[in-house]
């Protein structure tokens, strides 16, 4: 029964990808050298290597800390043990009272590469130590390489992989945990680009792999819908379309943007067809991801590029249609 779905519905979002190169491809082609110069990307293939796991975790010392900040880190651990696919073992061996200080500066979100973080007690305690916190619960170091969840850093190279989606992903387990819903100065694309990767991956897998700083394993799990140096291609053009999210050329940026959903688009229908999902709802639910994902590349070629605009809106009529086509063939 739920092949008999999957051949029914596939064609309808086959068709709609087809819809987006064909509206699009004449811009993408034109921006081909520019979006190679906001890739950036180095020939060599990067090497990922297995961290291991951690085999000592010191005691939790916070005596001394403010009260306030005390409950909240416990809070924090309680938090984090309650959720299944999490592990604590980096927060223990990483976390030291003295990485917090106590500052009379203004409050601001702190940097998730931060190894310290400045305090000001007048401001909101739990938007200053969660994001801290969970990046302590994500770190490990091997040799000079630290892992803070999806994102591998190289000290000694100064090269870096990872970064915008493993931020986008430590900003989602903010607000799915702890209720923290930042002003996001990525764009909410970005946002729905990581839940989407969760999608492919598993929530329970992604999650896991965050707190263990297994970006190897990430890769090895996403490209089963691709190669694998497709998957480290895209880990670092999503690295690159976050850094260029708040520059001048909206316009070349939302063009990376469209080529790059295209690129998960296909690895969502070949996730669909290699583990088809056991039942009707879950095949619904699996093909609104996609279309999702996909209906908003339309969307963003409607900012900064006046000329475009009433090709994004034909280009929109066209895809509704076939939204609305599939409700019927699924009964939504």
């Amino acid at each position: 029964m739920k092949m008999q779905y999957l051949n029914e519905l596939l064609p309808l979002l086959i068709f709609s990808s087809g819809s987006i190169a064909t509206f699009y491809g004449a811009y993408l082609l034109e921006s081909r050298s520019t979006h190679l110069e906001l890739c950036r990307k180095e020939k060599k293939e990067f090497k990922i290597e297995t961290f291991p796991p951690i085999l000592e975790t010191p005691t939790l010392d916070i005596e001394g800390l403010n009260p306030s900040i005390q409950n909240i880190i416990l809070e924090f651990i309680r938090t984090i043990e309650s959720v299944p696919n999490a592990n604590l073992d980096a927060f223990y061996a990483n976390f030291k009272k003295d990485k917090i200080r106590i500052s009379e500066k203004g409050t601001m979100i702190p940097k998730l590469t931060s190894d310290e973080l400045e305090v000001n007690l007048h401001g909101e305690l739990r938007t200053q130590l969660f994001p801290f916190l969970l990046k302590e619960a994500a770190t490990r170091c091997k040799d000079n390489t630290r892992a803070i969840g999806f994102a591998r850093y190289d000290d000694l190279k100064g090269k870096k992989i990872g970064s915008h989606l493993s931020s986008s992903y430590t900003y989602l387990l903010l607000e799915r945990y702890f209720n923290l819903f930042f002003s996001r100065s990525a764009s909410t694309l970005s946002f729905d680009i990581t839940k989407y990767i969760e999608w492919l991956v598993g929530k329970d897998t992604m999650e896991n792999l965050y707190f263990r700083g297994a970006l190897d394993q990430l890769v090895e799990k996403l490209s089963v819908y691709s190669s694998r140096k497709r998957v480290i291609e895209m880990l670092l053009e999503f690295d690159n379309l976050g850094l260029k999210d708040n520059r001048r050329n909206q316009h070349y940026t939302n063009l990376a943007y469209r080529e790059f959903i295209l690129k998960l688009t296909h690895m969502g229908i070949r996730k669909l067809r290699l583990d088809p999902p056991e039942s009707e709802e879950e095949l619904k639910y699996a093909l609104m991801r996609i279309n999702t994902l996909s209906f908003n590349s339309y969307r963003i070629g409607k900012r900064n590029y006046a000329p475009s605009l009433k090709m994004s809106i034909d280009a929109e009529k066209i895809y509704e249609k076939e939204i609305e086509h599939y409700r019927k063939s699924t009964n939504l």
